[in-house]
């Protein structure tokens, strides 16, 4: 409930340098929890690639599952650095 409160107090105030200190707060919270949701996304989704391209071509040990995870991992990495400097 506070949560919506908070949130409707962003929406009512028009100026960056007017919002309360626990709004801010909220907004970094909301701000780090998507770029970790995004990361969690950006590996699965490397992950689930790799493992259908492995299947798919055929192959008995899994190299193609684990360079394609890596490199999600380090995707995943620079998109989640790139958005922390990010104003």
């Amino acid at each position: 409930m506070s949560l919506i409160l908070l949130l409707v107090k962003r929406y009512l105030m028009t100026e960056k340098g007017n919002l309360p200190k626990d709004t801010r707060k909220v907004n970094y919270y909301i701000k780090y929890s998507g770029i970790g949701l995004q990361m969690f996304a950006i590996v699965g989704l490397g992950c689930y690639a790799g493992i259908k391209l492995n299947a798919y071509l055929g192959f008995e040990k899994h190299y193609v599952t684990i360079v394609i995870s890596l490199l999600s991992i380090v995707t995943a990495m620079v998109f989640a650095y790139r958005q922390v400097l990010k104003k």
